[in-house]
């Protein structure tokens, strides 16, 4: 696949940068399904500046109202900084498939020099400070998550365009041939639309959107490609038209030079006639062999563009192919734990019946009845469940306890 580094970076409030925080340093309540907990401790986070989006939109509007008032900015206005709007850039630090091996090889503090290089020249270009970078070595690609301040000391705002953009695959790239690296930035946008690759090549897109986008574009290719095959089909009915077109004529053209080798010199108006319709013959020999020589351009044009739509298929089915495993994954997961739920239920509500029914027990019977029943349902365990009815109720109330969890 490629060998090339990539980093997309977007503005978040301070809500989202709140969140992004959490999932960086891993202290959100529910991990994500697709990271591996085991590995979460090989993790990395380097906090130059530990404060969370509250406090950083309140530290940037601070400075902006000092910058002002001391005259530093060149600001006149000063249009106050709140945890609303944009307060810090977040960016994310990735590599292609075959790079990524490299990356893996790489010790942890030279992967860490790598990412804090990359983005400590992020940070100049842009000229503010990083906040905080999580180097994650728990998910299935290796990959490393940086947030910039959006306001620079001196209080204004930085403001990102397409070609800021554009420099940082750069700047990414350059840092990577730095320590040694067969790693390029990755191709743009632009240059894959115009070479026809097709959009979920350049568009990023979540697993679900994948799900729902990848069969279409897979779709829409093949039908391409079918008409594609059909329309380099028929150039070639057409120029072996032409081909034997050519063959008919040079036949005629034969012909009449038999002919004309025959007549006397007295027949002039026929041997006139003959020499007219051979360079009439020759006329559409000619335009033949030209009309021959543009489909073979054409149909060259079609069969290279053949060629990239069955590449696309190919790279089509194998995103597919690792995206619908992972979707796969996941219903399985969920199936399973709709399934548990189920489980629980039932057993719960025997717990239920099985409490009321206890009731006919004494008072100690019943509580300690009552206590066996919880244990046995946190446990999921039926098997327990019914030794432990067995050991406390009477046996004509087990057989009814036993034949109440059967019709259960």
């Amino acid at each position: 696949m490629s060998m090339t580094v990539s980093v997309r970076t977007e503005y978040v409030n301070a809500k989202k940068y709140d969140f992004q925080r959490k999932h960086d340093k891993r202290e959100n309540k529910r991990a994500p399904h697709y990271i591996n907990k085991d590995l979460s401790k090989d993790n990395e986070v380097i906090e130059f500046v530990p404060v969370n989006g509250r406090e950083l939109a309140e530290l940037n509007d601070l400075q902006r109202r000092k910058m002002i008032a001391e005259g530093k900015s060149p600001l006149k206005v000063n249009k106050r900084i709140t945890p609303e709007n944009g307060i810090a850039y977040r960016q994310v630090i990735t590599f292609g498939t075959d790079a990524q091996e490299y990356i893996r090889k790489m010790s942890p503090e030279r992967q860490k020099e790598l990412y804090l290089a990359i983005a400590d020249r992020m940070s100049k270009e842009m000229n503010t400070k990083i906040l905080y970078l999580a180097i994650h070595r728990d998910e299935q690609s290796p990959h490393a998550h940086v947030m910039y301040n959006k306001y620079r000391s001196d209080g204004t705002n930085v403001k990102l365009y397409r070609d800021d953009l554009k420099k940082f695959q750069d700047i990414a790239g350059s840092v990577c041939k730095d320590f040694g690296l067969p790693i390029t930035r990755g191709v743009s946008k632009e240059e894959r639309i115009k070479n026809g690759d097709p959009p979920h090549v350049y568009l990023h897109k979540t697993v679900s959107e994948l799900h729902n986008t990848l069969p279409k574009s897979k779709e829409d290719a093949e039908k391409e490609i079918q008409r594609k095959k059909e329309e380099i089909e028929k150039l070639e009915r057409e120029r072996m038209q032409r081909l034997r077109d050519i063959e008919d004529k040079e036949r005629l053209i034969r012909n009449a030079e038999e002919k004309l080798k025959k007549l006397s010199e007295d027949e002039v108006a026929m041997r006139e006639k003959l020499e007219k319709r051979i360079e009439t013959y020759q006329k559409r020999i000619d335009n033949y062999e030209s009309e021959i020589a543009v489909k073979d351009m054409v149909l060259k044009e079609k069969q290279s563009d053949l060629f990239k739509l069955s590449q696309q298929i190919t790279e089509c089915n194998k995103v597919y192919r690792d995206k619908k495993d992972i979707l796969d994954q996941v219903n399985k997961l969920m199936s399973e734990n709709n399934h548990l739920k189920l489980e629980r239920k039932q057993i719960v509500d025997f717990v239920k019946h099985a409490e009321k029914m206890s009731r006919k027990c004494k008072p100690k019977g019943q509580e300690l009845i009552a206590g066996v029943f919880m244990t046995a349902a946190e446990r999921s365990m039926c098997e327990f469940l019914i030794n432990a009815v067995s050991k406390v109720f009477e046996d004509d109330l087990v057989e009814h306890v036993m034949k109440s969890f059967a019709d259960r």
